[in-house]
């Protein structure tokens, strides 16, 4: 079964309940603002673009790997190209609330979705798989 943003949430929700004990690199916060960051992205538009040859051939191709597996395992350190950085002082409840009222943002979009960075254009269905496998490969690395 293709992973949900209701599964993320719900990965969410433990995290929130049981908040992990270490991190090393990103913290949780980090990691979640960096979530939310490539969900609202998706609408808004992403800072920097990867070249066309990836936008056109190779992130397709991954993006569809992606999809057929529905799971993502891709560079958990990896910042988005071009993004504002992320702020370690950020409370992790502020963190989780910001992937919340981005995934509610996203659910209600009724706009164009914004081309990937790396994929490419992308159908709403498909970016919500995609979110949500991000967001739960970032959460199982930390033990969710």
């Amino acid at each position: 079964m293709m992973p949900s943003i209701d599964d993320a949430r719900a990965k969410l929700n433990s995290l929130e309940q049981k908040p992990p004990d270490t991190v090393t690199g990103w913290s949780a916060s980090e990691i979640l603002q960096h979530c939310a960051q490539s969900v609202e992205m998706s609408m808004q538009g992403f800072p920097a673009m990867r070249g066309i040859l990836v936008r056109a051939v190779f992130g397709p191709m991954v993006k569809r790997k992606f999809l057929r597996a529905g799971a993502m395992k891709h560079d958990l350190g990896a910042p988005i190209p071009g993004a504002p950085p992320l702020d370690r002082g950020v409370p992790l409840a502020d963190a989780i609330s910001r992937l919340r009222a981005s995934f509610d943002a996203f659910q209600g979009f009724k706009g164009e979705l914004r081309p990937h960075f790396a994929y490419g254009a992308v159908p709403h269905e498909e970016y919500a798989q995609l979110h949500a496998m991000h967001v739960l490969e970032h959460l199982q690395a930390l033990g969710y």
